[in-house]
């Protein structure tokens, strides 16, 4: 029977840089994408999770990108959000979409503020206070 953190399958890019007729490092895949059960199986209880993993830069190690599960998606490297000013900002936006806004300094706020598209107000609104953008 499928245990808790048994993988079930995976998808694996291997990476390999070869030189003449020799294969270089890393030998395993450079990144792979596993679903791994995140309970022990029963006839009920059927819980998975998918794996992202790939290689860290300079190194021979993998490392998990992103772990995301019915639960909770958890990211093992920082989230880069697009880069706008507030001129060149995007005229529209839909629910869920957020932004950097690189001259969003003004009074006390620093620049590089975050902004969400305010379905409200149909415009982009910084996230810590809720003004428009």
């Amino acid at each position: 029977p499928t245990q808790n953190g048994d993988v079930i399958g995976s998808y694996k890019f291997n990476g390999n840089a070869y030189t003449s007729t020799s294969p270089g490092v890393p030998a395993g895949p450079a990144a792979q994408i596993s679903c791994v059960a995140t309970e022990n199986w029963t006839s009920t209880a059927n819980g998975a999770k998918f794996t992202f993993t790939a290689i860290g830069k300079g190194t021979t190690t993998d490392v998990t990108v992103i772990d995301g599960s019915s639960d909770a998606v958890v990211f093992g490297a920082p989230v880069q959000f697009p880069v706008y000013t507030v001129a060149t900002k995007p005229a529209t936006g839909v629910v869920g979409q957020q932004i950097c806004i690189s001259d969003s300094a003004g009074g006390s706020n620093p620049n590089g503020m975050m902004a969400f598209w305010d379905t409200t107000n149909s415009r982009w609104s910084y996230i810590h206070d809720n003004t428009a953008v």
